[in-house]
Order: structure tokens, then C-alpha cells, then sequence
């Protein structure tokens, strides 16, 4: 996946100002940088859970996984960009798995 340009802008600032919020909340937040092989990974899941289920459902897994993914780096599983990927990577297959059991 090729850098998007608008892609970047738009999640800086949104970065920025959520990032300020926490700020307000007394909690520093140190984003991940988005780089082309996380958003592939992150766009992905979202696509692929929105093509296997309900669209809506795709922004509620992003979150669930992105919670998880936090976790996981504070827990000091996850240390780098390419263990994340690979984490996403996982989740997407056991999609499938998901998928057949509730005949979805």
C-alpha cells in the first residue's frame, strides 16, 4: 500500500486533538506512527469484517482489536510496528473461523 497523503493529514489531526484530549484528562498518549503496512493491516480487518458481516459491525472490531492490540503493548507482548501487523494478521484469520460457526 502506496502512503496517502490525505489519509496522513486527516489521522494527524485527529491524533492531535485526541491526544489533547487525554492531555485534559491528565493522561499523556503516545500514538503509533501509521505507516503503510499498519494501515493495510488496520484497513483490512475493518474491510474484512465488513464484508463478512453487518458493515456496522466493522468500527466496533477496530475497536475491539485496536483495545486489544493496546493491551498487548503495555503488557510488553506486542514491542514493534511488524508484531502489531502480525497480531492484526491473526485476528483476521480466525475471522473465517468465526464466520463458519455463526453461519454469518
Amino acid at each position: 500500500m502506496t502512503e496517502d497523503p490525505d489519509l496522513n493529514a486527516y489521522f494527524a489531526r485527529f491524533g492531535d486533538r485526541i491526544t489533547a484530549l487525554a492531555t485534559f484528562h491528565g493522561v499523556d498518549v503516545d500514538l503509533p506512527n501509521l505507516d503503510s503496512r499498519l494501515t493495510a493491516a488496520l484497513l483490512g480487518l475493518a474491510s474484512e469484517v465488513a464484508h463478512s458481516t453487518e458493515r456496522k459491525y466493522a468500527p466496533l472490531a477496530s475497536f475491539i482489536a485496536g483495545f486489544t492490540v493496546g493491551c498487548l503493548c503495555s503488557a510488553g507482548q506486542l514491542k514493534a510496528d511488524g508484531d502489531v501487523v502480525a497480531f492484526i494478521a491473526q485476528v483476521k484469520t480466525t475471522l473465517g473461523d468465526l464466520r463458519n460457526q455463526l453461519s454469518v
